[in-house]
């Protein structure tokens, strides 16, 4: 993609545990290039709340670097309690003029 462009990376997540995701809980950027202008993901209204066996679309914004390379971000859900859990959710991206 271009140097600055934003753009809108989503997931499609899948409740599989036994407790609903809901206020608390949030999606947090990892590890990986800031550069990205990461963010995180919060579950505060109830429409976004995930009961158990139900799946939602998660969006969240970036930003492609300015500089020409290969950035990488990485998110991981945390439970309201703070501890980590599921698998890591990446974005990858190429920047070149």
């Amino acid at each position: 993609m271009k140097p600055g462009v934003n753009f809108q990376k989503i997931w499609a997540l899948r409740n599989t545990g036994t407790c609903t995701w809901d206020d608390g809980y949030k999606l947090v950027f990892y590890a990986g290039d800031k550069a990205i202008d990461p963010y995180d993901f919060a579950f505060k209204k109830s429409s976004d709340f995930v009961s158990p066996g139900e799946g939602i679309n998660i969006a969240i914004n970036l930003t492609a670097p300015l500089a020409e390379g290969l950035y990488q971000g990485h998110w991981k859900m945390q439970n309201d309690q703070g501890q980590w859990f599921g698998t890591f959710l990446s974005v990858y991206i190429e920047v070149r003029k």
